[in-house]
């Protein structure tokens, strides 16, 4: 993803657009699991200038794939924070990036509480971690516990620490995801 990532932005004009802050986000998202924490807010950095610099007709759509909206600048920064940290920065990045969604879309909010989730789990905090993803989880109604929100949900447990698999919070948390995925894979249709 990172080499096509920056082959997407080599051949890239220099002129802002919402393409270019595709290709960015996924930089910065693919730095940061790799453990690149300083390149990966290097180029959040390099995302916000291009965010800051949009046309209005970019960032004020947000029922399109070719609007880049604030929510995503700050749904990129959810993401990386969770992995990388500081704790109280991504806290503050977590709550901003919650403030630009509906209350509705309980999906992409969903996305936002994992991020907190895996944060938590990250800083030891493993009960907090997985009961806060495990009742966030719980909040988004069947339909919509999409790919997404369910890889996200997944990678909470992949943050738990060996020492932490069999405390009473994860494997509850586990089963609730399970028997999530098996229920979607019956009939639901979220993506």
């Amino acid at each position: 993803m990172l080499a096509l990532a920056e082959h997407g932005l080599a051949i890239s004009t220099a002129r802002p657009s919402a393409g270019v802050a595709v290709l960015l986000a996924a930089k910065a998202q693919t730095l940061s699991r790799q453990g690149h924490g300083k390149e990966a807010l290097d180029t959040l950095d390099t995302l916000r200038s291009c965010f800051e610099r949009l046309p209005d007709t970019v960032t004020g759509c947000t029922d399109s794939i070719y609007g880049w909206p604030e929510r995503r600048l700050y749904y990129t920064a959810s993401f990386v924070h969770a992995i990388i940290g500081p704790v109280l920065r991504a806290d503050r990045v977590h709550d901003k990036a919650l403030s630009l969604i509906g209350e509705a879309e309980t999906d992409r909010r969903c996305q936002i509480d994992m991020h907190r989730a895996t944060r938590l789990v990250r800083d030891g905090h493993v009960t907090e971690g997985v009961t806060h993803a495990a009742t966030s989880l719980q909040s988004v109604p069947l339909q919509r516990q999409g790919t997404f929100v369910l890889a996200l949900a997944a990678e909470v447990l992949g943050h738990v620490p060996t020492t932490a698999v069999s405390h009473a919070a994860v494997l509850r948390y586990r089963d609730q995801l399970a028997t999530a995925g098996h229920r979607r894979s019956a009939g639901a249709t979220g993506v």
